[in-house]
């Protein structure tokens, strides 16, 4: 089977909005869940029904907040099995 080089390219393309969003100092999320409410999206963006939503990416000002967790040691996570 060959990959759909549209799908490829367009997750390139996403890829390199999110880091460029990191190197701006904005926060990124890359969400496929939109894909479920597809009519209503086309809907809101008064999309073609020959359009298709495959995946959506949100960018924004990350809230700084000073509760984060300490981050885990990898021990902590992750069991190694012989």
């Amino acid at each position: 089977m060959r990959p759909d080089s549209q799908l490829l390219s367009m997750g390139g393309a996403i890829e390199n909005m999110a880091l460029s969003a990191h190197a701006l100092n904005l926060g990124s999320c890359w969400m496929v869940a939109p894909v479920l409410a597809q009519d209503r999206f086309r809907e809101i963006l008064d999309m073609d029904c020959g359009d298709k939503i495959v995946s959506l990416l949100t960018i924004g000002k990350p809230e700084v907040s000073d509760k984060r967790s300490p981050k885990k040691q990898l021990d902590e996570i992750m069991t190694i099995i012989d």
